[in-house]
């Protein structure tokens, strides 16, 4: 039960939850966090990215069963390299999510954010 471990199975497709079959939806476990702010404060390291101009990244997240972020894919990206390392970030220090549920069973899901870079 760790992100490590998360990263390190892979889930087939077939497991991971359409959004039509979802109960409840992905979430954040500690509500009060706002995505948008945490990855400002935690990943958006502006002396890493002097030269990159404003823009945005859309990132698909595959939240395992146990809540840690199991995949992160790039679905679209003003800037490639930013939205790798968006990506990357998220792999390595997202929060903990509640997982997705089906009848009452934690599944995995697909969770799509889109960060707006502002330099």
């Amino acid at each position: 039960d760790s992100p490590e471990k998360a990263q390190s199975e892979v889930i087939p497709d077939y497991q991971i939850a359409s959004d039509k079959d979802i109960d409840e939806k992905a979430h954040l476990e500690d509500e009060s966090i706002n995505l948008s702010q945490w990855i400002k404060s935690n990943i958006q390291d502006v002396t890493e990215m002097v030269g990159f101009g404003d823009g945005e990244s859309e990132v698909e997240l595959i939240i395992s069963d146990n809540g840690w972020v199991a995949k992160s894919t790039v679905i679209n990206s003003y800037d490639q390299l930013l939205g790798k390392y968006l990506a990357d970030k998220l792999m390595d220090s997202c929060p903990r999510w509640v997982p997705a549920k089906v009848n009452g069973i934690c599944v995995p899901s697909k969770v799509r954010i889109t960060y707006s870079w502002r330099f």
